[in-house]
């Protein structure tokens, strides 16, 4: 959802107050660490939006980030329960060539 609402506002002017920053920014940890969110829960819009995001993030870690352990524990972050079975598999198809790279350095140990 906050994918969605975040591609909507490249498309708008910028007329968001930092209440309504915060406001989003609470939401969306809400979102994260509250119940397991089903597919069905999102729109379809939404769904694609959340995909295009998705495209665009392994995409990059895949050329830059992997390299970076912050990057990493974001990418990880998708890999949760709380994200539509779709995402998550499509998370792990685009990054099946490179999934030893999620490992970071002090889980080896």
């Amino acid at each position: 959802k906050a994918c969605f609402e975040h591609s909507l506002l490249s498309q708008e002017p910028m007329k968001r107050k930092e209440d309504e920053t915060d406001s989003t920014e609470t939401q969306l940890y809400n979102m994260l660490t509250g119940e397991q969110s089903a597919s069905s829960a999102y729109s379809k819009d939404e769904l694609k939006a959340l995909d295009d995001f998705i495209d665009d993030l392994c995409n990059s870690y895949i050329e830059y980030g992997g390299q970076y352990p912050t990057f990493t524990n974001f990418i990880r972050l998708f890999l949760r329960h709380d994200f539509p079975a779709k995402i998550i598999t499509d998370v792990l198809t685009k990054l099946y060539p490179i999934l030893h790279v999620l490992t970071i350095e002090e889980e080896d140990k």
